[in-house]
């Protein structure tokens, strides 16, 4: 309510372009693609190289909290294929540029 309506509008259309860039950013590395076709608003399914819980905490030892591993009973998608090397990812208006491309950096060394 303290944003009002088009300041409420105006941080969806943010986000939506912060995940938007996560997303072209991080599946274009070497290994990595989106897990899920279609539209995302601000969090999205990325299939890495490896087992995503290994990742995760090594991302996690650098200081950064990249997603949650779909492996995680709790986080399962039915359907889903290779959830062990699958990272759920979000992206808000709290993310730099800067930030998202220290992600895939890292994403890429880790891999």
């Amino acid at each position: 309510s303290l944003l009002g309506r088009s300041g409420f509008v105006e941080l969806a259309r943010l986000n939506l372009s912060k995940a938007e860039y996560a997303q072209a950013r991080l599946s274009s590395l070497r290994g990595c693609q989106l897990a899920v076709s279609g539209p995302t608003f601000n969090e999205f399914a990325l299939r890495l190289r490896g087992p995503a819980g290994p990742v995760a905490e090594r991302l996690r030892e650098r200081g950064i909290l990249a997603g949650v591993p779909l492996s995680q009973p709790s986080f399962a998608l039915p359907g889903l294929v290779d959830a062990e090397k699958t990272l759920l990812i979000a992206v808000t208006e709290r993310h730099r540029r800067e930030d998202i491309d220290r992600l895939a950096s890292a994403v890429d060394e880790v891999c």
